[in-house]
């Protein structure tokens, strides 16, 4: 999932090369790549070899609730440990339609396909018996939608190490057509551009070029390096510090200096976790206004109006990959953070659907390394410490399929024991099940389970996740902090679209056969774009060539403002074609509008409206992240919200102190520093496996290997040993 932010979209010096790069290549751009909030780690390398080794004469009996990228991740490194035959692991899972599950298709296929927000699904013709000559493809299959991540940033090291893992070194992948990747259009207001980062801009030095250049400058800082931007780290430009954090450093003196990175860091965080996006733009734009770099807007009047115009013209053409606008009200610390990431590419997986790289990685850790794995379809509602052995209690009730795809609960829950948990679960499911312990941890008894559903029995417990052996406030803080994690809305809509009707309607940029490929605009749809799919090739009927549009992709506003047309949310319903159609043409009604015309300035009708209207209205596929049962959209911190994003993410520290008796550890790309992509998630991942080995060595860090001891020493505790 995630936004695109990549600052060095369209410099003039460019970035690397766009272009399809072998697994083994792309391994090396984010090999060393430290984040700022753990400048000291490198989290491939802590994973190059086993994090550590639980102690031979124990047996582990280990619940993992969750079965995304988190949980599944969890199991890899699990198995990985060295001594995999003495654990033994249950992985709970409330969705049936996930690939550790094989329920019944529907006419739009998302069962198996699913992990979490890696999250796919096949549409398929009504003609059942085509046949696209994909040897994976099934007869009926048209394309593909991803639903949730769909793009891969190269510099995401744990990515693409563990893709390595599954895959051959030498598997090709391509470049995802992000917006500004390719021929682009942007549309807002009056104005429109078209651009692509090989071929600049259709017309140079327009005002959505400079304002794009200013905010790059003033925020990240600009390509020259000597002059300052306005929001220095440790007296740097951002853009200098992010090239530190992606050096291999192997002395002395580079140590000291990451130790100094650190430090930076957390005065920097802590100093603009109040200051809003939208809030550090405009204090550039009025500085550049009142400098004169900004050109007048005719018919606009000088000071405040030409601020409030250029900002709004950054909210919604960002960097060149739009949709700045709904993300204003984060805090200026998390995007920071990714900004310094700064990734100039993002790739797509050698795979049909996206899922199959997670379900690889899972069969790597159940066949290849032998981890004991007993699947659980099941919703826990609760989890606790049992206070007579300080063993964790996991209650759950169970789903069983009564055919044709109808799945249901048992009436009470079941109750099972384990020696470690890892909560992998997203903050909607987390805040219900850590909470019914309440916060003291003075065993009480306690009835667990829904209301009116409850276990027979209480139980003698105490709180799951626990800071503190004597007071109350350290145990609520973590729940406090899982409970303000702000998840994103998101939402997408997909299409076909016959290719006849792409080369028809779509204009070509610069040269002939350079066709649009994206498009940024303020109709309500934010970006819309030809995405990759094994089956956007040659599709199928009758010789007809297809591809598939990702016809809108929102995040929180613009979320929001389109809600109303999406009918049968959070997913419409493949039954209903008269709701689809519906759905669509409500969509599609606002791009039937006049627009300026690049080429020649002249107002015609747009002629994206021409295109959708000839879209394929028989397998259209709308989800709505905001109104997910489970998960939301993606996490981002907004102000104020360093402390408790923080306080997740190094939750695992709590092993260092064996008094605590603290047997939960969380993982998810929500604990993580990058919410939007599961490169967070594989961290949290780590973390929550680190932790878990030192906690079964009594808070010996002695059992981790060098590098994986980085991701206990060198964070801050969460508890004092």
């Amino acid at each position: 999932m995630g936004i695109s932010v990549i600052p060095s979209l369209l410099d003039e010096k460019n970035v690397a090369t766009l272009g399809a790069k072998t697994i083994a290549e792309i391994c090396k751009t984010g090999r060393y790549y430290r984040h700022p909030d753990s400048a000291l780690i490198s989290y491939p390398l802590v994973v190059a070899d086993k994090i550590g080794k639980i102690p031979d004469n124990k047996e582990l009996k280990i619940a993992v609730i969750g079965a995304g990228v988190g949980g599944i991740a969890s199991c890899y490194e699990l198995s990985r440990l060295g001594n995999s035959d003495k654990i033994h692991v249950t992985l709970y899972e409330s969705d049936p339609e996930n690939f550790i599950f094989a329920p019944p298709v529907v006419k739009v296929k998302t069962a198996g396909l699913k992990t979490g927000r890696v999250f796919a699904a096949r549409s398929q013709s009504s003609d059942t018996n085509q046949d696209d000559g994909d040897k994976d493809s099934k007869p009926g299959d048209k394309t593909v939608y991803e639903i949730g991540a769909m793009r891969f940033p190269e510099i995401a090291g744990l990515t693409w190490h563990y893709a390595n893992s599954v895959f051959k070194e030498d598997t090709k992948v391509d470049a995802f057509p992000n917006p500004g990747t390719v021929a682009t259009e942007f549309v807002f207001g009056d104005r429109s551009d078209r651009y692509s980062r090989d071929d600049g801009w259709l017309k140079e030095n327009s005002p959505t070029e400079r304002v794009y250049k200013v905010v790059r400058a003033g925020i990240f800082g600009p390509p020259e390096k000597e002059t300052p931007c306005y929001f220095l780290i440790g007296g740097k430009n951002p853009c200098d510090v992010s090239e530190e954090l992606k050096k291999e450093y192997t002395n002395t003196e580079d140590k000291k200096r990451l130790e100094e990175i650190n430090q930076e860091w957390k005065e920097f965080a802590i100093k603009y976790d109040g200051l809003t996006l939208e809030a550090a733009i405009r204090q550039i734009i009025r500085a550049e206004v009142e400098k004169g770099t900004l050109p007048d807007i005719e018919g606009l009047a000088k000071g405040e109006a030409k601020v409030n115009y250029y900002t709004e013209l950054f909210g919604c053409f960002g960097f060149g990959t739009g949709g700045f606008k709904s993300i204003s009200n984060q805090s200026l610390t998390e995007m920071m953070r990714i900004l310094l990431w700064d990734y100039a590419n993002e790739y797509t997986l050698p795979v049909n659907e996206n899922v199959d790289f997670i379900a690889q990685l899972y069969q790597k850790a159940k066949i290849e390394n032998k981890l004991n794995v007993d699947t659980k379809c099941a919703r826990v509602c609760d989890v606790c410490h049992e206070a007579s052995t300080d063993k964790a209690l996991v209650f759950s009730y169970n789903k069983t399929s009564t055919g044709s795809g109808v799945v249901v609960e048992d009436t009470l829950p079941d109750k099972q024991e384990f020696d470690y948990v890892i909560l992998a679960v997203t903050p909607k499911q987390m805040n219900s099940i850590i909470s019914r312990a309440g916060f003291s941890n003075a065993a009480r008894k306690i009835r667990f389970g829904d209301y009116n559903r409850q276990y027979p029995d209480e139980v003698e417990a105490r709180p799951p996740l626990t800071l503190s052996k004597n007071y109350d406030t350290p145990n609520s803080e973590i729940f406090t902090a899982v409970n303000q994690i702000h998840m994103m809305s998101s939402s997408k809509i997909f299409v076909t679209i016959k290719e006849d009707d792409f080369l028809k309607y779509a204009p070509n940029f610069k040269k002939e056969g350079n066709k649009i490929k994206a498009i940024v605009s303020d109709c309500g749809l934010a970006c819309s774009y030809i995405v990759p799919s094994p089956f956007s090739k040659p599709i199928v009927k009758d010789g007809v060539k297809y591809y598939s549009l990702l016809l809108s992709y929102n995040w929180e506003e613009d979320t929001k403002r389109i809600q109303h047309h999406l009918y049968e949310y959070p997913i419409n319903k493949y039954d209903d074609s008269a709701a689809n159609k519906k759905m669509i043409e409500a969509a599609i009604n606002r791009t039937i509008r006049e627009v300026r015309d690049p080429e020649d300035g002249t107002y015609k009708p747009w002629w994206f409206g021409e295109l959708l209207s000839k879209s394929v209205l028989s397998d259209p596929l709308s989800h709505d992240w905001t109104t997910d049962y489970s998960a939301g959209g993606f996490k981002l911190d907004t102000t104020g919200n360093h402390y408790n994003s923080n306080l997740c993410f190094r939750y695992h520290t709590h092993a260092v102190d064996p008094t605590l008796k603290n047997r939960f550890f969380v993982a998810g790309d929500s604990y993580s520093h990058l919410g939007g992509w599961i490169e967070g998630a594989f961290m949290s991942a780590i973390n929550a496996v680190t932790g878990l080995v030192v906690a079964a060595n009594d808070g010996d860090i002695g059992a981790l290997e060098p590098e994986a001891r980085k991701v206990i020493t060198t964070l801050d505790k969460v508890v004092s040993a």
